[in-house]
C-alpha cells in the first residue's frame, strides 16, 4: 500500500470569504475580521464567533518516529541503549536492562510505506545525504552495491543503502499513561497513535526485508500491510564492529475490520 497524501477526498468545504472592517471597539486601531461564510454555525447565539475548520494534509504534519536507542547519537543521553521511543519523549519498549524487568513488546500495524529512499551510510550513523533514486546516488558519487563500494571505497566512493519509511499505527503499552496526549485514537475500545518508522541499516535487514517484505510476498500480509500486526521489542546482535541494538518483529494477530477501516479512513480520506 502507498501512502496517499493528497488531501484529496477529505471532505474540507471551500475557504471562507474573508473581509475586514472596522468597528467600534474599546483600544483604537483595532480592526476585526467578520467572515462570510456558508459554513455551518457552531452555535446559536448571536455573539458567538464562528470558525470554519480544517482537516489537515498528511504533508502538514510532522508525524512522531519510532526511534531504537544506540549507544551512539543523542538518545543515548536521554534514554537507555536497547529501548524503543516514540516521537522523542515516550519510552514504548523497555528491554531487561541490568537490575529494570523488561515490557513487553509493543503492538503495531503498518499502514503503508510511505517512500522508499537511499540513505548514505556513515560512521555513527548520523548525518549523510539522503538520494530518492539510485539514479541520484551515482550522481553523488555513491553506489547500493556493497562489493563495488569495497573496491572503490578508497577512491572515496560513498555507500548507499535502502531507506523505507512506514506509516505505523501503534498501540498503547500498558505501562504509558492514558491521557490522551500521545494515544488519542480509540479502536476497538483500545488506544492508539500515528507515527513514522524509518528502517535502514540493520533494521531495514531485521524488520522490513527479513519479516515485513517476506510476508507482504507470501504470508499474513499477502492482502496488504493493514492485514496483520505485530509484536516490537529489541535485541543484540554481533557484528565484526561489535553488538548493535537491531529490531525484533514477530506477526501477532489478525487486524480487526475496525483496525483496517480505520487505516483506509486515514491513507484514502473519502
Amino acid at each position: 500500500m502507498q501512502v496517499n497524501f493528497s488531501k484529496t477526498g477529505e471532505g474540507n468545504q471551500p475557504a471562507p470569504e474573508i473581509t475586514k472592517k472596522a468597528t467600534e471597539t474599546p483600544v483604537a486601531e483595532v480592526v476585526v475580521e467578520s467572515v462570510n461564510s456558508s459554513v455551518p454555525a457552531l452555535a446559536t447565539s448571536p455573539n458567538t464567533f464562528q470558525f470554519g475548520d480544517d482537516l489537515p494534509g498528511f504533508r502538514e504534519v510532522k508525524f512522531p518516529r519510532i526511534n531504537i536507542v544506540h549507544n551512539v547519537g543523542n538518545l543515548k543521553d536521554t534514554f537507555t541503549p536497547g529501548e524503543i521511543v516514540f516521537g522523542q519523549t515516550t519510552v514504548v519498549f523497555r528491554p531487561p536492562i541490568k537490575d529494570a524487568a523488561a515490557t513487553p513488546a509493543v503492538n503495531f500495524t503498518v499502514a503503508g510505506i510511505v517512500s522508499k529512499r537511499f540513505s548514505e551510510k556513515v560512521i555513527g550513523g548520523i548525518g549523510g545525504e539522503i538520494c530518492d533514486t539510485e539514479a541520484e546516488v551515482r550522481t553523488a558519487g555513491g553506489t547500493t552495491d556493497y562489493n563495488e563500494w569495497k573496491l572503490k571505497e578508497k577512491s572515496g566512493m560513498k555507500r548507499f543503502e535502502p531507506l523505507n519509511d512506514m506509516l505505523i499505527v501503534i498501540k498503547r503499552p500498558a505501562h504509558v499513561a492514558d491521557d490522551d496526549t500521545v494515544f488519542s485514537f480509540v479502536i476497538d475500545g483500545e488506544k492508539y497513535a500515528l507515527g513514522l518508522w524509518s528502517v535502514k541499516g540493520t533494521a531495514y535487514t531485521a524488520a522490513y526485508k527479513e519479516v515485513l517484505a517476506l510476508h507482504r510476498l507470501q504470508g499474513v500480509l499477502r492482502g496488504g500491510y493493514p492485514m496483520h500486526n505485530f509484536s516490537l521489542s529489541t535485541r543484540t546482535k554481533k557484528f565484526p564492529t561489535g553488538l548493535t541494538w537491531v529490531p525484533l518483529v514477530v506477526p501477532a494477530t489478525k487486524s480487526s475490520p475496525a483496525m483496517i477501516e480505520f487505516i483506509k479512513a486515514i491513507v484514502n480520506p473519502q
